[in-house]
């Protein structure tokens, strides 16, 4: 019983980590797209290219949206 629960729990994470890449990844790509017809840069203040400020709007919105009591 625990050993389906495990991989259960193990494949629920693999799936959820997959969507999280992929997202940041056509976030990446939109900007990158967006920045193209608007005659910019795009994303380029964090890592090579651009590629770490999906990563760090993500955790900005993260921080912005907790509740202090």
């Amino acid at each position: 019983f625990w050993a389906t629960v495990i991989e259960g729990a193990i494949i629920l994470i693999a799936v959820l980590a997959a969507y999280a890449i992929i997202a940041l990844a056509l976030i990446y790509i939109e900007r990158k797209i967006t920045a193209f017809f608007q005659s910019r840069l795009g994303p380029n203040r964090l890592g090579k290219y651009g590629v770490v400020q999906s990563i760090a709007d993500m955790i900005k919105i993260l921080i912005k949206e907790l509740i202090h009591i």
